[in-house]
């Protein structure tokens, strides 16, 4: 083997030798505080500058190497503990996730192929983000900023602020046809109308959060979020959240390179693999050793709760109160501003709505049972 694909040695650490608890010490200590004049919001400050280029070593090297990735800034481990460490509670709802969806479209890809459909232009994009806007009632804000194609981003799309600005991000040449309207679900109608709500809210600053005792939005918001990304699929199978979940864990325990070798069983397409590893092992520097980026360990259990307690939620409060947790829902009630806030069009047949959450119950073969059991 070429020296290109020696360095670094790989870690003896596996999942049989790794504890979570030193996983967990990995995590913060690849991930360590920088003096700069200016912080960058942490999901910009964990991606590697060099990315692409490591991308292209590793796949040179078929695998076997562990990326060594840059940063411009350090990242400050205060903030990245506000997500939490490498938990496992949720990992049997997760591989029994993924086999279903498995024995369902026989491998990743034919998945990817049969539930997504073609992939669509930038500008069949832009027409589809434009139309779902006029069609919620929101056409009047539509600028040529609000949509930014960009392959400068790590998900496959992400809301966020620019210049005060509300603006959907969308990586180039990943959207499928037959899920562009489950990715806006779940930007527009989940993140954008939550935080437009709360905006309205005294809740809206973290002082008064703090005062109010209030609990984080997440994971709530980001469990909302991906339940309405497949409100309307025919075959809603929840295998990303479960993958994401899953991944994040075994990179806890595992270098990139032998995490990466480990998910062959279950991604049969070696970019997809790339992408679900690099989400986990963003923020370290040297991937030849266990750690991770727990963050997209809060879709799965968000999702849970949600399905869990779906028939009790006031779905449109959930939403009307803004960026909050759905057990803080109850004592807020009486301190809300209801004037001017909007709910998605998805969410005005309540009877449809909780209809299509059953629909997702049963695809994924989750029963009310198991979860009251983990809640």
């Amino acid at each position: 083997m070429s020296s290109l694909c020696q360095r670094p040695k790989l870690s003896p650490a596996t999942i049989k030798t790794s504890s979570p608890a030193s996983a967990g010490k990995s995590c913060s200590a690849s991930l360590k505080r920088s003096k700069r004049k200016q912080s960058l919001p942490l999901l910009v400050a964990v991606r590697p500058l060099n990315l692409e280029n490591e991308k292209e070593r590793f796949f040179k090297c078929r695998g076997k190497y562990n990326p060594q990735f840059t940063y411009s800034n350090g990242v400050e481990t205060d903030k990245v503990t506000r997500y939490g460490e490498p938990s496992t509670k949720y990992l049997e709802q997760a591989y029994k996730i993924l086999e279903n969806a498995l024995k369902i479209f026989g491998s990743y890809s034919r998945w990817e192929k049969i539930s997504g459909g073609e992939m669509m232009t930038s500008e069949e994009v832009r027409k589809s983000v434009r139309k779902y806007l006029q069609c919620e009632g929101l056409g009047y804000e539509v600028q040529a900023s609000f949509i930014n194609i960009t392959q400068q981003i790590l998900s496959n799309a992400s809301m966020s602020r620019v210049g005060g600005k509300p603006t959907i991000n969308i990586k180039e040449g990943t959207t499928h046809r037959n899920w562009i309207s489950g990715m806006l679900n779940h930007e527009i109608g989940t993140h954008y109308l939550r935080a437009y709500n709360n905006r309205k809210q005294k809740w809206s600053s973290k002082k008064v959060r703090k005062k109010f005792g209030m609990l984080p939005a997440n994971p709530t918001e980001e469990g909302l979020a991906s339940l309405n990304t497949h409100i309307d699929r025919e075959q809603p199978v929840l295998i990303k959240s479960a993958l994401m979940y899953i991944t994040v864990y075994l990179a806890s325990q595992m270098s990139f390179s032998q995490t990466y070798e480990y998910l062959k069983k279950y991604i049969d397409t070696p970019d997809a693999r790339w992408s679900y590893l690099m989400r986990a092992k963003r923020g370290q520097t040297d991937t030849s050793q266990p750690g991770c980026f727990p963050k997209d360990q809060m879709y799965l259990p968000g999702i849970l709760e949600i399905l869990c307690r779906r028939k009790e939620i006031d779905f449109e409060n959930l939403y009307r109160l803004g960026k909050v947790s759905l057990r803080d829902v109850d004592k807020l009630l009486d301190r809300a501003v209801y004037s001017g806030t909007r709910i998605p069009g998805f969410l005005l047949d309540r009877e449809q709505y909780l209809h299509n959450l059953e629909r997702i119950m049963i695809c994924n073969g989750l029963t009310d049972e198991e979860l009251s059991a983990l809640f």
